[in-house]
């Protein structure tokens, strides 16, 4: 499981997915589509990924990964992440946080 996540390339899929599944209940509020199945799988989803991103921690360490973004003249603009303790402890509340939300709302407000 650690080889899939070197370099930590899929930490931001967790607020990307809890961000997608946010738009897709507010967008469908008044549907009575079974959107409230999608919101349940990303929040797994997200709970697994965190769940995958803390072993690799746990094995690894510290880790830190940029790209060059954009380069202008001298000027290098860099984007990336690192995983550290504060950050794996955001992550988890992000996706704990998330599934019940996603859970509450999506089970009991939208029957």
């Amino acid at each position: 499981m650690t080889s899939l996540l070197q370099n930590d390339g899929f930490i931001w899929l967790i607020p990307s997915i809890s961000l997608l599944s946010f738009v897709l209940s507010v967008l469908n509020k008044n549907s009575t589509s079974r959107i409230y199945l999608f919101n349940l799988l990303a929040g797994l989803t997200n709970i697994l990924l965190f769940i995958a991103i803390l072993i690799n921690y746990l094995d690894v360490g510290k880790t830190s990964t940029q790209i060059t973004w954009a380069k202008i003249g001298d000027t290098t603009l860099t984007i990336g992440a690192t995983v550290d303790a504060l950050s794996i402890s955001m992550i988890g509340l992000v996706s704990v946080v998330t599934f019940f939300k996603q859970t509450i709302f999506s089970t009991i407000y939208e029957r």
